[in-house]
C-alpha cells in the first residue's frame, strides 16, 4: 500500500478490474481468463474480445478508450495464466474472491498487517506507523515529489549525507544505540532492508511468546517515533539530535 501495494500488485489490481469489465461484455460462456481475451502476436499480445452485441456509436467511444487502458499492461508470455479471483454463476464477482486476491498477492500486506492497530500506543502514531511502511510520511523526498521537483535541499536533517527517504531516515540512519535496543530483543536484524522486509524478518525471529510479541510491536513503534520525533526537532527547533536521549527516550516508552 513504503507504498499501497507494490509495482507488481497495483498492476495486477488494474487488469482484474478490467477482466471483470471484459467479462461483462464478453460471451457468457467466458471462463475471465487473459488467453480466452485475445492471443500472443510474436512478443506482443494482442487483445481480441469477442463481444456480446454491437456497440452503439457512443459505447464506441468509450470502447476504445477501454482498450488504451488494457493496452497499458503489459502481459508476458512466459507467465501462467490461472483464474485467480473466481466469480458467482452470473459473471457477478464476489467481494470475499477479491479479498482474497489481494491478500494472496501483496505479501507486505500480511507482513506488517500485525504491527498495526492493537491498541499499544495512541492512535496518531499508529498512523503514523501506517504511513511509514506505505512509504507516506513527509520526508524531503516525498515532499520533493508531491511539489513536482521544486524542492532543493534533499540532504537527510540526520544523518547529513543521503537523499532523506523513508527508508534512509527510518532503517539506514545511523543510530546504532537506538538499533542495539531491538537487536538485544529479536536476535538478528539486518538493517539494509526495505521497511516491510525487515518487519517482516524480525517477526519471524521472535519466539511464539504473546508477551514478547508484544513488547516487540511496542518496540518498533517508540524507535520510529523517536527518530521522527528527533528529526522535527532538528529541523523546525534547530535542536541537535542527542543519541544518549533518543536511546533513553525509546526505553521510557517502551517500559
Amino acid at each position: 500500500m513504503g507504498h499501497i501495494f507494490s509495482r507488481l500488485s497495483i498492476l495486477c489490481f488494474m487488469l482484474i478490474i478490467l477482466l471483470s469489465i471484459l467479462l461483462k461484455m464478453a460471451f457468457k460462456h467466458f471462463a475471465g481468463v487473459v488467453k480466452e481475451f485475445g492471443r500472443n502476436e510474436g512478443s506482443k499480445w494482442d487483445w481480441d474480445v469477442k463481444l456480446r452485441r454491437h456497440l452503439f456509436g457512443w459505447e464506441r467511444d468509450q470502447w476504445n478508450c477501454f482498450v488504451l487502458s488494457l493496452d497499458s499492461i503489459i502481459i508476458r508470455k512466459r507467465f501462467h495464466d490461472t483464474l485467480a479471483w473466481s466469480h458467482y454463476s452470473n459473471g457477478l464477482f464476489s467481494v470475499s474472491s477479491f479479498r482474497r486476491c489481494l491478500e494472496g498477492s501483496s505479501a507486505y500486506e500480511s507482513s506488517v498487517a500485525p504491527l498495526l492497530w492493537k491498541g499499544l500506543c495512541p492512535l496518531k502514531v499508529d498512523i503514523f506507523l501506517w504511513q511509514v511502511l506505505r512509504g507516506r510520511t513527509l520526508v524531503k523526498e516525498v515532499i520533493h515529489r508531491l511539489r513536482g521537483g521544486q524542492l532543493v535541499d534533499l540532504i537527510c536533517s540526520l544523518y547529513g549525507e543521503e537523499y532523506e527517504s523513508v527508508d534512509h531516515l527510518f532503517l539506514f540512519y545511523g543510530w546504532s544505540e537506538i538499533m542495539v535496543v531491538l537487536h538485544a530483543m529479536v536476535g538478528c536484524l539486518k538493517l539494509l532492508q526495505p521497511v516491510h522486509q525487515c518487519v517482516a524478518k524480525c517477526l519471524g525471529d521472535l519466539c511464539h511468546s504473546a508477551k514478547r510479541k508484544k513488547a516487540w510491536n511496542s518496540l518498533f513503534v517508540a524507535i520510529i517515533w523517536t527518530i521522527w520525533e528527533v528529526r522535527n526537532n532538528v529541523v523546525f527547533k534547530n535542536i541537535q539530535a542527542n543519541l544518549g536521549i533518543a536511546s533513553d527516550s525509546v526505553r521510557f516508552r517502551v517500559c
